[in-house]
C-alpha cells in the first residue's frame, strides 16, 4: 500500500510539471506561427501584393491580435490595394489605439480625401471629439484608467468626509463625481463605437 501510495504521489508530480509545460509549448507554438504570419504580411505588403498581406492581416486580426499597429497596416494594405472605405474603416479603427499617432491621422486626412462617398455623422455623440479633447486624445485604456483612478479618488473622498468636514473637502469631492462621470461615459462611448458602431464609409457599390 505504501509503495502504491509513493508511486501514485510520484506521478502526480510528474503530471504537475508536464502539464504546464505542455501549455507552455503550445503557446510558444501559436506565437510562432503568429511572428511568422506576421512577417508573410510584411513581406508580402513590400512586395506590392497588398491583397494578400491584407488577407494575412485580417487572419492574424480573427486570431485575437488586436492593436492599434495592427489595425494601421491593415489600412495601408487597403489603401494600397484601392480599397479606400475599407482603408479608412480601419484607420478610424486604428485611431482608437493610437489616437496621437501623426503618421495616422496624416493617412486618414489623406484617405478622406479619396472618398467621394462618405456617410457623416455615423459615430454615437460625435460631438465628443470637437468638445471633450480628452475623447480623440486618448485611447480606450488610458480613459479607462483615469476614470479608474477618479472612481479610486471619489471613494477615498467619500470615505474621508465621514470623518472630516470642510467647504473645500466637498469641492473636491464633486469634481471628482464630474470627472470620474465624464471619463466613465467617454471612454464607454469610445468602446461602444470600436465595437458596435465604426464611422460609416460605402466601401463598394451595388
Amino acid at each position: 500500500m505504501k509503495k502504491a501510495f509513493i508511486i501514485i504521489i510520484s506521478l502526480a508530480l510528474m503530471m504537475s510539471v508536464q502539464i504546464p509545460s505542455l501549455f507552455a509549448q503550445d503557446k510558444n507554438s501559436e506565437e510562432a506561427d503568429t511572428s511568422h504570419m506576421f512577417l508573410q504580411a510584411t513581406q508580402a505588403y513590400k512586395d506590392g501584393a497588398f491583397d494578400k498581406a491584407a488577407a494575412l492581416y485580417e487572419k492574424l486580426l480573427a486570431q485575437g491580435v488586436v492593436n492599434g499597429s495592427m489595425f494601421y497596416n491593415l489600412g495601408n494594405a487597403y489603401l494600397k490595394a484601392g480599397k479606400i472605405g475599407k482603408a479608412l474603416v480601419n484607420y478610424r479603427r486604428a485611431e482608437m489605439f493610437m489616437p496621437r499617432n501623426e503618421d495616422l491621422q496624416a493617412n486618414i486626412q489623406y484617405t478622406l480625401q479619396l472618398t467621394t462617398d462618405k456617410i457623416e455623422g455615423r459615430e454615437p455623440y460625435a460631438y465628443a471629439k470637437k468638445f471633450c479633447f480628452w475623447y480623440s486624445k486618448l485611447n480606450v485604456r488610458e480613459l479607462a484608467i483615469l476614470f479608474l483612478i477618479f472612481n479610486l479618488i471619489l471613494w477615498s473622498l467619500a470615505i474621508a468626509r465621514l470623518f472630516y468636514s470642510g467647504e473645500y473637502l466637498w469641492l473636491a469631492l464633486y469634481v471628482s463625481i464630474a470627472c470620474a462621470v465624464l471619463l466613465g461615459i467617454s471612454s464607454g462611448i469610445k468602446m461602444y463605437s470600436f465595437y458596435y458602431s465604426p464611422a460609416g464609409v460605402v466601401t463598394a457599390k451595388p
